[in-house]
């Protein structure tokens, strides 16, 4: 009868650990959840007052040129307009050179690459020839 009593101490008390186990692994599920809600509502208000939010500060040249990559793409893509001195075809071309560029950056960037790897040279090469380009018609980016 012992055995028997302690057997069942031992079931009711396991059970009761699992019930706690899921409630607080749901509690802070969800308390994580409404956290990082109202962290994004603050980051939107950032971004809507300032222009920008807090996470561009922690990296700022990854934030750039994310920025910089995605609009002129998006620039060669629509072009209404072109620098004197050049045609549409040429300014495209630059646009997306720039983009491409900062795109290869990007992947620098990323952690997959070795410093002497062959193709991080590459994408070296391709970052500092978008870089260049984007220094030379930095004036002219408008649309």
């Amino acid at each position: 009868m012992t055995k028997l009593k302690k057997t069942l101490e031992e079931d009711v008390g396991n059970v009761y650990k699992i019930k706690m186990n899921i409630f607080e692994s749901t509690y802070w599920t969800i308390y994580y959840k409404i956290e990082n809600f109202l962290y994004e509502i603050k980051l939107a208000y950032q971004r809507v007052v300032r222009g920008y939010d807090d996470t561009a500060k922690w990296n700022l040249e990854s934030y750039l040129a994310e920025l910089i990559n995605d609009i002129t793409l998006e620039m060669a893509e629509e072009c209404s307009g072109y620098p004197h001195g050049l045609t549409e075809k040429k300014w495209r071309q630059i646009l997306k050179d720039i983009s491409f560029g900062f795109g290869s950056y990007i992947e620098m960037r990323s952690g997959v690459y070795d410093f002497n790897d062959k193709e991080y040279k590459r994408l070296e090469k391709e970052y500092n020839k978008g870089m260049k380009l984007f220094a030379k018609y930095h004036p002219n980016l408008w649309d």
